[in-house]
């Protein structure tokens, strides 16, 4: 039967798969006879003649195919099937055996080919059955075509300025290169656009914490210095009160001169009189002695003992005056040299005390200065380590995400299951048949699309797989919706998950720590705003973790 598309009937529909290069020539053809329903000429026939890209009757249809085997470059293959998932590996062997096709990762939502060139065909057609291995590839697509045109009603169409012949699916595939170009463009700019609000946001804090510490540290030093010029003044007035009593000292010795001056003078004048009056009374008693010697020669006796008596006693009185006096300036001396010593002692001692203290404030200066420059270099490196997180995810992450819900969907419950199988060994026989439904397997944690496959009717029911991974419940994470808290988790079920790295068990010890906190706290997330809590300092010891605690190992086989 013949199909309608737009006004006109073809009976024939000529399908030539072209490269994407610079020549763009025809690189295999193939002939479809709708009404016969089978394939009139071989198809995929390779040749190297280049032709327009056009649609052919069958009394001019050109015989461009060859039956020598050439090495061609595949670009692109105008031949989609909705149950194709992935091509790498057939093409692998394909690339192997004939070194013509490259490693490209092909998918059931794009179109084969690179995006900035131009493709070159007459008609899409989307075969709702699978190509399959390289060496089936012409059985295959020549029942795909016979498929597609006995099913799907063609259509004529301007998409972009230009005519397609293409069913309905085929016509959505035609404007797709326009429509993942302009989401993928709005995604890198959004995806820009919060990095450089990071970059910012992450400024703004380190010169905000310095400018504080820088404040402190003047504010401290200030009442510091201030606290030095008071011991300054008080051990000046301290000084002035030795200089004073050092004054006071030599004026008490001045008098005591004075006065030892004035005892010498005393002792002349008290000798001298005593001379005299020992010379008059010689003279008085010598003349009585002389009156009385005719007289009585006892009487010249006592006289004599009278005077040695008196001599004596004088002398005596003499002495203890000297000696009383002697002692008393050598007790004055003994006092001031005994005030000197302690005034010196305590002036010493104050000192040191006050040098000791003054040694104690720089020692404390220096302390804190040192724990505020490290405390900042360790939030900067918390910071930096966020943001690679950040960005190593989303680079990773975006091309998934221009897939539809449902298929992405699939490659999260497939990475379920493989996690299953190969870390827990627990896997069922439903966990193989997922497994082996597709071939794309993602490589890293997803905490919020893998919780919805266990919240949403009939979902997943092995928790402990989720829980292992992300060291809490599904349902928990419908309360959680910060970015730090949602890249912490998928961080740790990615390198957990991963054939490339792994962490330490300090890594997993630093881990299960947050978790137990964070959990104990209701899954509070309000520490990530400037709180210090048990929860903040968990969280940064995990991803300094991160940093420090995971190795890259030697790649092992994942099925």
């Amino acid at each position: 039967m013949a199909k309608e598309v737009g006004e006109k009937k073809w009976n024939r529909l000529w399908i030539t798969v072209c490269s994407c290069g610079a020549e763009q020539k025809p690189v295999a053809t193939c002939w479809l006879n709708p009404r016969d329903q089978h394939i009139l000429r071989s198809p995929l026939a390779i040749h190297d003649t280049a032709i327009p890209s056009t649609t052919y009757s069958s009394r001019d249809l050109p015989l461009f195919y060859s039956s020598t085997r050439q090495t061609v470059i595949m670009t692109s293959l105008i031949l989609g099937s909705r149950a194709l998932r992935s091509l790498d590996h057939h093409t692998s062997k394909f690339c192997r055996t004939f070194r013509c096709i490259p490693r490209t990762e092909w998918s059931g939502s794009q179109v084969v080919g690179e995006r900035d060139q131009p493709v070159l065909f007459d008609a899409i057609l989307v075969a709702r059955s699978p190509i399959g291995k390289v060496g089936s590839l012409v059985q295959d697509a020549r029942k795909t075509l016979t498929d597609a045109a006995k099913v799907d009603k063609l259509y004529v169409k301007k998409r972009q300025r230009r005519m397609f012949v293409a069913n309905s699916g085929g016509l959505d595939l035609a404007n797709l290169n326009h429509r993942l170009d302009t989401e993928l463009r709005a995604l890198k700019e959004t995806m820009a656009t919060q990095k450089a609000e990071l970059e910012l946001a992450l400024k703004d804090r380190i010169a905000a914490h310095k400018a504080e510490a820088a404040l402190e540290s003047k504010e401290r030093m200030a009442a510091h210095k201030a606290e030095t010029a008071q011991e300054v003044k008080k051990m000046a007035a301290h000084k002035a009160e030795t200089a004073q009593e050092l004054k006071k000292m030599a004026a008490h010795k001045a008098e005591t001169a004075q006065v030892l001056k004035k005892m010498a003078a005393q002792k002349a004048e008290t000798t001298q009189e005593l001379k005299k009056e020992i010379a008059s009374y010689k003279a008085e008693t010598t003349d009585e002695l002389r009156k009385m010697a005719v007289d009585n020669a006892e009487t010249a006796e006592v006289l004599h003992a009278k005077m040695a008596a008196y001599k004596a006693e004088t002398v005596q009185e003499l002495h203890m005056k000297m000696a009383a006096n002697k002692d008393e300036t050598v007790q004055e001396l003994k006092k001031l040299a005994a005030r000197k010593a302690e005034s010196t002692a305590d002036l010493h001692a104050k000192m040191a005390v006050h040098k000791a203290e003054t040694a104690e404030e720089l020692q404390k200066l220096a302390a804190h200065e040192a724990e505020t420059t490290k405390e900042l270099h360790a939030k900067m490196a918390v910071h930096k380590a966020e943001l690679d997180l950040i960005d190593s995810q989303q680079e990773e992450r975006l091309r998934y995400l221009l897939r539809s819900d449902d298929c992405y969907k699939l490659v999260r419950n497939r990475y379920l299951s493989t996690f299953k199988r190969d870390y827990l060994q627990t896997c069922t026989k439903a966990d193989l048949e997922i497994i082996a439904n597709g071939d794309l397997t993602a490589h890293w944690g997803d905490a919020i699309i893998d919780s919805s496959l266990y919240t949403q009717p009939n979902g997943r029911t092995d928790v402990e797989v989720f829980q292992k991974l992300y060291g809490i419940l599904p349902h928990n994470m419908e309360g959680i919706r910060e970015d730090k808290t949602i890249y912490i988790l998928n961080t740790h079920a990615g390198i957990l998950s991963s054939i490339s790295k792994k962490g330490s068990d300090k890594f997993s010890d630093a881990f299960a720590k947050f978790i137990k906190l964070f959990e104990i706290s209701g899954f509070d997330e309000s520490y990530l705003y400037g709180k210090d809590t048990e929860v903040t300092r968990a969280y940064g010891a995990f991803v300094d973790c991160v940093l420090s605690e995971v190795k890259h190992v030697r790649p092992r086989r994942r099925s």
